[in-house]
């Protein structure tokens, strides 16, 4: 097995170096995934756009390209990132972002129509025209999202989440978890000592490459002292805890220097609810680019349809 080289000058806990290389690249791909999916379908919607036009000048010699396209782009990217579409497991399975992609362009068609009906500005769409784009659209993102799936299949072992569940003889009844590599400290012969530049050279090598460290001991008190090392040295580590499933913890408090979990939540104190309002706010600020525009280009379409004021207004008795 190869050796780390141990620097006995520096603390115990840093004197292991440990490769990040692995991580660092899993991520990378994962980014390139998701942004590949996510400008691809902006590129796909813009080429059936461009497509739909260049078919309409061949057809009538006038280039009328679908304005419907518009009010789709912003609002298929929205609701695709509300959907999940852009999740890795969920681009990794071929149907879930397929079907995925089509909703969030089911949804974005049947948004926009509602909204140009409620404008009175559907009489601007073609029916033939927009029934093109949309299934040009809808073939596009299917080929695109089946492609991306076959990549990430393909590319399985580099973009996957690798977990590592450590333990003692526990781990045998989690063997079945799926996408976890159990590791028995007993087989291993492993003790969390601090000092033991072997012990530390081993354990480097068995999880470094590792997404997440999940801990399963019988002995809390055993638990403890692994869940401490490993923090010590730099390792993102987690507890399973079966005995919580059914209460689906929300969060992490402390009573003096004693952890606590809650477990169920009242109503909104009036902090809270300041806090509410102003995340509120800032989804709004974050928001207002992608719907302003889209409000704009309704205004636009009222104003060249029919004379008289972009917004409606009217008084009330």
């Amino acid at each position: 097995m190869a050796q780390i080289p141990v620097d006995s000058s520096r603390p115990w806990h840093k004197a292991i170096p440990f490769p990040m290389e692995p991580i660092k690249s899993r991520y990378v791909l994962r980014c390139l995934f998701c942004s590949i999916a996510m400008l691809g379908d902006l590129c796909m919607i813009l080429v059936a756009a461009v497509a739909t036009n260049l078919v309409s000048l061949n057809l009538t010699g006038h280039a009328h390209g679908p304005k419907l396209a518009y009010v789709v782009l912003p609002t298929y990217l929205v609701t695709a990132w509300s959907l999940g579409a852009y999740h890795l497991p969920t681009l990794r399975s071929s149907s879930a972002s397929v079907r995925s992609c089509l909703a969030s362009l089911a949804t974005a068609a049947s948004f926009s129509l509602l909204a140009a009906l409620a404008f009175s500005v559907i009489g601007n769409f073609s029916s033939r025209q927009t029934a093109f784009f949309l299934g040009l659209t809808a073939v596009g993102l299917t080929v695109l999202h089946w492609g991306i799936a076959a990549g990430l299949r393909r590319r399985e072992d580099q973009t996957e989440t690798k977990v590592i569940l450590l333990g003692d003889d526990s781990v045998r009844s989690n063997r079945q978890r799926k996408g976890a590599t159990t590791i028995n400290v007993r087989a291993c012969d492993w003790r969390p000592m601090e000092m033991d530049p072997n012990f530390l050279n081993d354990l480097s090598l068995a999880v470094a490459d590792a997404d997440r460290i999940v801990l399963s001991f019988r002995s809390a008190k055993e638990q403890q002292k692994w869940a401490k090392l490993l923090g010590e040295l730099g390792f993102e580590t987690e507890l399973l805890e079966p005995s919580l499933a059914g209460l689906k913890p929300l969060a992490l408090r402390y009573l003096d220097s004693t952890p606590t979990l809650v477990v169920s939540t009242g109503p909104l104190t009036l902090h809270k609810q300041a806090l509410k309002r102003g995340f509120d706010l800032m989804l709004v600020l974050i928001a207002a680019p992608v719907i302003l525009p889209l409000v704009a280009v309704l205004m636009a379409l009222v104003r060249a349809d029919s004379p008289g004021p972009r917004l409606m207004k009217m008084h009330r008795d």
